[in-house]
């Protein structure tokens, strides 16, 4: 440090005050580029805090409506587990005891009214699972099929002749409402040739879906 100074005080008054003038500029050069870094520095910050807000603010958007979809993943399972002792044929039986219709004798003259019920006959229940079949192996043990535990249920009603259309419409509307998970999900009208309004013998197979922990195949 001494040896500086002395350097300094062997130079000229204008060499002095060129080094000080030098000196000072550096000094000013050196706080401009810890501003620039600093505030570089500052402005990532911010943008990064920005950014991540977002991204939360995001997902707790998105996380209301991920919790609504589990509620009625939720719910669907809790009413497919009580579908599992639901008897489907008496089901569709007593919703068949509430719609009726003005029915007609063979020579087409008025014989009352009769509850659809009468017309109907049910085939035996069929089963099947809704998960797909795999070969089991060492690489397949540890995957989850969704749909493992859930099988449908069908019911073949078939429909005798001499109902009207909008009596097995309205059966249809009232399981279609029906909080049993119920659905028809095929249908097999004929028209009768001599009444428009009437229906021929046909078939209408209504569904169910329902959920077992353990089922024999």
């Amino acid at each position: 440090m001494g040896r500086i100074s002395a350097a300094f005080g062997r130079l000229s008054k204008r060499e002095r005050v060129l080094v000080s003038v030098m000196l000072g500029m550096v000094a000013l050069l050196v706080v401009f580029l810890l501003n620039v870094w600093l505030g570089s520095g500052v402005s990532n910050l911010r943008a990064n805090v920005d950014k991540e807000q977002r991204s939360l603010e995001t997902m707790y958007a998105k996380a209301t409506d991920f919790v609504a979809a589990r509620q009625q993943v939720e719910a669907r399972r809790s009413q497919a587990e009580q579908n599992a002792k639901l008897n489907i044929t008496e089901r569709i039986a007593n919703i068949a005891e509430q719609v009726s219709f003005e029915s007609i004798d063979p020579r087409g003259n008025p014989s009352g009214r009769k509850k659809l019920a009468e017309f109907l006959d049910y085939a035996p229940p069929k089963d099947s699972a809704l998960a797909r079949k795999r070969k089991t192996s060492s690489r397949d043990k540890d995957k989850h099929d969704p749909l493992d535990g859930y099988y449908r249920r069908d019911v073949e009603v078939t429909v005798r002749d001499n109902t009207t259309f909008d009596a097995i419409y309205e059966l249809m509307e009232k399981i279609e409402e029906a909080r049993d998970l119920l659905f028809v999900t095929e249908i097999r009208l004929d028209r009768d040739k001599r009444r428009a309004d009437r229906a021929g013998r046909g078939k209408v197979v209504v569904s169910t879906y329902y959920y077992e922990e353990k089922k024999d195949e």
